[in-house]
């Protein structure tokens, strides 16, 4: 498992300087990237894809052309791949394929000679939906591993224009400057900082690891995907659609709320989502939320868009096999709204039991996986 994630960077969208059509706000990029070689006719965003799956199978101890039939590839990212100066350039020899939204995964088959491919697009559920898919095609007979995950750079001043138009771009915080911009449950929240990176996680059959004779990092205990058909930007404000989900990811694992010992909240920091969310775990969770941690990294490392979902499921991942999370780390006031919740702002040590993590979207998608211990 692998994943590449931004710092904060404030000024320019992606840290490299003003130019036509600049979108004034902070941005969370990687300064320091250096692509894979043999990539650098690739957008951004495959180059990221094609890092993290290296970095992913390296860490798996996997040679994917010693067993090519085996293998599949899952990952998506959230819309087409524009580069960061907005301009639609076409590179040689991929031309216009590169452009589109299964380029990412396209790029990861054609670097390690893979053949069973499915491309996910689902706006910011993307990764998570891509995990789920690659769940799937595992217990479906499909493969026996799946290197699944997303990736996405959408620093270009086109869709910075359009975050900015829907009024869900955060502002600066006055006093604490631009690492404090998104703040998550905050009093003062008011909206995201958008990142890039991409994140690869390999799925694999208890069978193959068996034989292989690796040691999982975790297991992917449950799922469930749906839609809440508040709008096409909109979230259903009570939070049912996305406690139905929830719950069905709950039921399929066959885990019990109370066995639930960290959410890990999609939580962007616009009032309507994190909104949504506190009210979506009262209902599935109850009294138990108030000892029950809910955690966002995005006030740490920007909303990956549609790399968040695999990027979030990485660090769970690695929490639950540390036994030790992040916390909320920009939280400074917690709305009144979600007084007496369990929201840290420190790293903490991990009680026993599943994490979750859930995932929102525009378009409606809803998608929530429970991650345990191996």
């Amino acid at each position: 498992m692998a994943y590449a994630v931004g710092q904060w960077q404030g000024g320019s969208p992606s840290g490299r300087g003003e130019r036509p059509g600049f979108v004034p706000c902070c941005a969370a990029t990687i300064d320091v990237f250096r692509p894979p070689p043999g990539t650098e006719h690739l957008s951004r965003t495959s180059q990221l894809a094609v890092a993290a799956a290296e970095e992913a199978l390296l860490s798996a101890e996997l040679e994917t052309r010693a067993a090519v039939r085996k293998v599949a590839v899952s990952v998506g990212t959230s819309k087409p791949l524009i580069e960061s100066s907005g301009s639609l350039r076409i590179r040689p020899p991929c031309g216009w394929s590169d452009f589109l939204p299964d380029a990412p995964a396209r790029a990861i088959c054609d670097r390690f000679g893979l053949i069973r491919v499915h491309a996910t697009v689902s706006a910011c559920s993307t990764g998570l939906h891509a995990i789920i898919r690659g769940a799937e095609m595992i217990r479906d007979g499909e493969a026996e591993i799946v290197l699944a995950g997303s990736a996405d750079s959408s620093l270009s001043p086109l869709w910075l224009a359009a975050y900015r138009n829907m009024g869900v771009l955060a502002e600066e915080h006055p006093e604490l400057g631009p690492a404090w911009t998104c703040r998550p449950f905050d009093r003062h929240r008011n909206g995201f900082v958008v990142g890039e990176g991409a994140a690869v996680v390999v799925l694999e059959s208890a069978a193959s690891a068996t034989r292989r004779g690796v040691s999982p990092w975790a297991r992917l205990q449950g799922w469930a995907s749906g839609s809440d058909p508040a709008g096409l930007a909109q979230v259903s404000e009570s939070g049912a659609p996305l406690a139905e989900v929830v719950q069905a990811a709950l039921d399929h694992g066959s885990v019990h709320p109370q066995d639930v010992s960290c959410v890990y909240a999609h939580g962007t920091a616009t009032p309507q989502n994190d909104l949504a969310e506190i009210n979506c775990f009262r209902q599935v969770f109850g009294q138990h939320l108030t000892s029950l941690p809910v955690v966002s990294t995005k006030g740490a490392i920007g909303h990956l868009m549609g790399a968040a979902g695999a990027i979030e499921t990485a660090l769970a991942v690695q929490a639950r096999r540390d036994g030790r999370s992040p916390g909320t780390a920009t939280l400074v006031e917690p709305d009144p709204a979600f007084v007496g919740l369990c929201l840290p702002t420190t790293s903490f040590d991990l009680a026993a039991g599943a994490i979750l993590k859930t995932s929102l979207s525009f378009g409606g998608h809803l998608a929530t996986i429970v991650v345990q211990k191996p």
